[in-house]
């Protein structure tokens, strides 16, 4: 999966082990394109092996480089919910997407909002907040340059995804049958496109065109 690069944006990728240690296995590829992009950090020495106690305490490495953080999913029990915690005593915004209320991976957002977290549906409402404006032309600039970069520079395999994407949501087990891409490799290149604003996620493991 791509990283994210913007020219204003780069991605910064936050590890719970050590950064020789590539976890998940099947990230390998995400952790080139970081490395290649932005940068992968750990407080963790080399060597280290992943373990649960690790991920908690390396959110709040997240939550503090972060200006704000975006909660688009969490249930009752996520550990985005200690994140949330972390970045609240740290004096970051945080903001969450409403979801169905039926939905398990809502409630944690849901709960969000009810206790002041703000509501968001775009990227619009997230600048607005942080009085940041989306039509100032360095980020008209850079987003144009940036989509224009991202859709030339998509691998035939991920070109197949993106126009099989359209402004309609479709979900992921359609995506694998209209694509015939292998589940795990096509979970990389959705949230490859997720990261090069080609695509965004809906509740319910639905897609569509960004």
């Amino acid at each position: 999966m791509p990283a994210c690069n913007f020219g204003l944006f780069i991605t910064i990728a936050v590890l719970g082990c050590g950064v020789d240690i590539c976890y998940p296995a099947e990230n390998k590829q995400l952790r080139e394109d970081i490395i290649n992009n932005g940068c992968v950090i750990s407080e963790y020495p080399p060597g280290v092996r992943p373990a649960p106690m690790y991920f908690p305490a390396r959110n709040r490495i997240i939550s503090g480089l972060c200006r704000a953080i975006v909660v688009t999913e969490a249930g009752k029990k996520s550990g985005t919910l200690i994140t949330v915690d972390q970045a609240q005593e740290q004096g970051r915004e945080v903001f969450a997407v409403p979801g169905n209320i039926s939905s398990k991976l809502s409630y944690g957002t849901n709960q969000l909002i009810r206790e002041g977290a703000y509501p968001v549906s775009d990227h619009e409402d997230i600048l607005a907040a942080l009085g940041i404006s989306a039509q100032s032309p360095e980020i008209l600039d850079e987003k144009n340059n940036s989509e224009k970069n991202s859709k030339n520079n998509l691998a035939p395999d991920e070109k197949r995804v993106y126009d099989s994407l359209s402004l309609e949501p479709i979900s992921f087990d359609m995506l694998v049958d209209v694509t015939s891409v292998e589940i795990g490799r096509l979970h990389l290149i959705c949230t490859g496109l997720e990261l090069r604003g080609l695509a965004k996620k809906l509740p319910g493991a639905r897609y569509i065109k960004n």
